[in-house]
């Protein structure tokens, strides 16, 4: 059994079987891919769903919006942003993000971002 999802916006195809996992589809070649492959395997062309986010975005995200997690759901860690959410009227993660923003704006190497 097989479950398709589609995105007009995004370009991007997924499927998810329930033997083998997500498999998503090329959007240069169509051919199926691994979902967690860096690029395509029949044309090489880069997995752009997967790509390495922005150190300059997640500083201004947590800057501006880390009071409410933004920062945190742009790298993926969905379930800290939701806690962030959930205690934003006490102004605590206002602060922690204001702080990760530093320490992530100085830290040289850092393997979840490309810059």
């Amino acid at each position: 059994m097989d479950i398709l999802i589609y995105s007009v916006i995004f370009k991007f195809k997924f499927k998810v079987n329930f033997k083998y996992g997500v498999v998503m589809f090329c959007s240069n070649c169509s051919k199926e891919m691994s979902a967690a492959a860096k690029s395509c395997p029949s044309c090489g062309h880069p997995n752009i769903i997967l790509g390495q986010k922005s150190k300059v975005a997640f500083v201004l995200l947590a800057i501006f919006l880390g009071g409410i997690g933004v920062h945190r759901m742009y790298i993926g860690d969905v379930g800290l942003g939701i806690l962030y959410l959930l205690f934003c009227w006490t102004g605590i993660p206002m602060f922690v993000a204001f702080i990760e923003a530093i320490v992530i704006g100085l830290r040289k190497n850092d393997p979840r971002f490309d810059t």
